[in-house]
């Protein structure tokens, strides 16, 4: 690195590729000394050992050049600088005009310009500067110029985990990018000559520099260059840790874009701990080198695409889609924290923030609704809301769920609940309104289940229906439903064979699940598993005692029965049977019994009788109430 550049900004009229290991020491900037080396330098284990004990602590060693170069030196030169203590990584040198950034990274990766975190490798480093063959630019535009550079540094990311260090002038960096400021997660290796006090002016990416490159030689061979900073934070660097914690110092913070952001709640350090690696001990003096940013929390941006994202504490990421979600999650919008790109990548994407949220990692979830939080009592209830099995919940910070009143209780559509210390169960028929529910199995009939169970006292602020919830529903628009087995059948016409019907809200029926197929009275029902058929009729169960008779009673339409749990069944009446010619007939707590013949019941006085009725044998007696024996006229009765 540094032979293409221009003589106006360095120290000495003459490029050398000689050096001295006794050369006498220099003022030099402040920093950790260290030094670049190319195939020019031919050096020894000895050299290296040399080196090492004159104060160089790190060195970048070429390894290749376009697609089609690869040091003769830096094999040996990257294994002895390594071996003799340095902290050592390898560079490209690029041509953009003779093939792609990715093409060349790829070559650059596969060639020796990978890395560890073991704390003794540095970053890739990419060295884009005058054209030593040609046009200064390699006859590219600027925005071409950018793109390829972008090209680069992504695939080295992709290949690595790290970006790439950016090695220029600012003078090249302004005449072939346009001065671009698209790459300031880029740590920023600068050469400038002619000064220790200073590298000047940066390129618009970078507001401090990494490494400076501030003579083309010195002590050491090859060019001379400083490290920005201490020997902790060098290795620390090599490491590439995100999080630092001065020795001694409770206070821990995320080092990015140059700057360091006091982490300060704990949820957001498990968050950034979770990807970006633990803690590495420094000394004071490098807590203090680094520029202080604001603190930091798990709103961070994208320096790429302006993206803002929230972190989780199991190592995601998640998009905030709008301004107003990120104030409902308690964030002032521009308290983000630019995260290097490479930090970015380390967080897997999951789904975009929504309306679902957890208070930090307290189990419980609740429903954001503008400034109203709502719990979510249940597994269940959290996926019929959000319609998903597994559905993404984000963790709010405390000081955000802080700020928003509690509303009510979110409960499951066409689903009973209850709470933990009454009896009482009710039917939800939408998420803010309920009635009471007689029994599990009428639940049934609307294809619940189960129950959510909410805490004490939060049904009180929902909207109660008076009355109790019966299998015959009705709401404005949808016409009369009768629940039966979890679907819902639409009846046609007023009469509903007079059983009472329960009004609901206009968008509770959205929620119930309805038949294609439609009903007409007379309409019929029995009990799950059981075989008696019953006409439905004025608000009552008459037992259709013969198959005939229940035939006739249908006409030619497709006879459908509609099928109730027994305690569903049994919450009606029952009236008086639907008698045939020749049907007995015994009303509860009366001894006698009677035929139906032609319309009228006919008290059947003797045994002999009976069993002449039977043929021989006690034939059926068809059980009612005794309130049922006044529908029937009495006739003579039978000897």
């Amino acid at each position: 690195m540094g032979s293409t550049i221009p003589l106006a900004t360095t120290s000495s009229s003459t490029k050398t590729k000689s050096f001295s290991l006794n050369a006498q020491a220099t003022a030099q900037p402040a920093g950790i000394p260290g030094l670049d080396v190319s195939g020019w330098q031919t050096l020894t284990r000895s050299n290296w050992n040399t080196i090492y004990q004159n104060g160089a602590r790190f060195a970048y060693v070429k390894a290749t050049e376009s697609n089609d170069y690869v040091s003769s030196q830096f094999s040996e030169q990257y294994g002895d600088s390594y071996a003799a203590g340095l902290i050592r990584g390898a560079y490209h040198f690029a041509t953009p005009n003779t093939s792609s950034g990715a093409s060349q990274a790829n070559y650059f990766v596969s060639n020796g310009g990978g890395w560890s975190a073991d704390g003794r490798t540095l970053p890739p480093l990419l060295d884009i500067e005058y054209n030593p063959y040609g046009d200064t630019c390699y006859g590219m535009s600027q925005p071409a110029m950018v793109s390829w550079i972008q090209d680069f540094s992504n695939t080295v990311l992709q290949r690595t985990g790290r970006l790439p260090a950016i090695y220029s002038t600012t003078d090249w960096w302004t005449r072939c990018t346009g001065n671009s400021s698209a790459f300031g997660s880029n740590p920023l290796f600068i050469a400038r000559y002619g000064s220790t006090s200073g590298p000047g002016t940066l390129p618009a990416s970078w507001s401090q520099y990494t490494f400076w490159q501030w003579a083309d030689s010195g002590i050491f061979p090859g060019d001379q260059d400083v490290f920005n900073g201490t020997v902790d934070g060098l290795g620390a660097f090599a490491t590439g840790a995100s999080l630092v914690q001065a020795t001694g110092d409770p206070a821990v913070y995320l080092l990015s874009g140059g700057q360091k952001h006091h982490v300060l709640d704990y949820t957001d350090l498990v968050a950034f701990r979770s990807r970006l690696g633990g803690i590495a001990t420094v000394s004071a003096a490098f807590v203090a080198s680094i520029p202080t940013g604001g603190d930091t929390n798990r709103l961070i941006r994208d320096p790429r695409d302006g993206r803002l994202y929230l972190l989780q504490v199991d190592g995601t990421k998640h998009y905030f889609t709008t301004p107003s979600m990120v104030n409902s999650f308690g964030f002032a919008l521009m308290s983000f924290t630019n995260l290097d790109a490479a930090q970015v990548d380390a967080f897997t994407s999951g789904p975009d923030v929504g309306v679902l949220f957890r208070i930090e990692t307290q189990p419980e979830v609740y429903l954001l609704e503008g400034a109203t939080k709502r719990y979510i009592p249940s597994p269940h209830a959290l996926q019929v809301q959000s319609g998903q099995s597994n559905p993404f919940v984000a963790q709010m910070p405390s000081s955000g769920a802080a700020k928003l009143s509690n509303g009510l209780v979110y409960v499951s559509p066409n689903y009973p609940v209850t709470e933990r210390d009454i009896s009482r169960v009710y039917m939800a028929v939408d998420d803010h309104t309920i009635i009471y529910l007689p029994s599990f199995d009428l639940a049934s009939e609307f294809a619940a289940t189960g129950y959510d169970v909410a805490p004490n006292g939060s049904l009180a602020g929902l909207t109660i229906l008076p009355g109790s919830l019966s299998p015959v529903v009705s709401c404005a628009g949808s016409g009369v439903l009768v629940a039966s087995q979890g679907s819902a059948y639409p009846i046609l016409g007023a009469d509903v064979g007079g059983l009472p019907v329960t009004s609901l809200p206009s968008d509770a029926c959205q929620y119930i699940h309805k038949s294609a197929t439609t009903l007409t009275a007379p309409l019929f029902a029995q009990a799950r598993g059981q075989g008696a058929v019953y006409e439905i009729a004025d608000g009552k169960l008459r037992h259709v005692v013969d198959y005939s008779t229940l035939v006739g009673l249908n006409g030619s339409r497709p006879l459908t029965v509609i099928t109730w749990e027994p305690l569903t069944l049994a919450s009606y009446p029952l009236g008086a049977p639907v008698l045939a010619d020749g049907d007995l007939v015994q009303f509860t707590s009366t001894p006698e019994v009677y035929v139906f013949q032609s319309g009228q019941l006919h008290h059947v006085r003797s045994f002999s009788t009976l069993l002449q009725i039977g043929k021989g044998s006690v034939p059926y007696i068809e059980q009612a109430p005794l309130t049922a024996k006044s529908s029937y006229s009495i006739g003579a009765d039978v000897p």
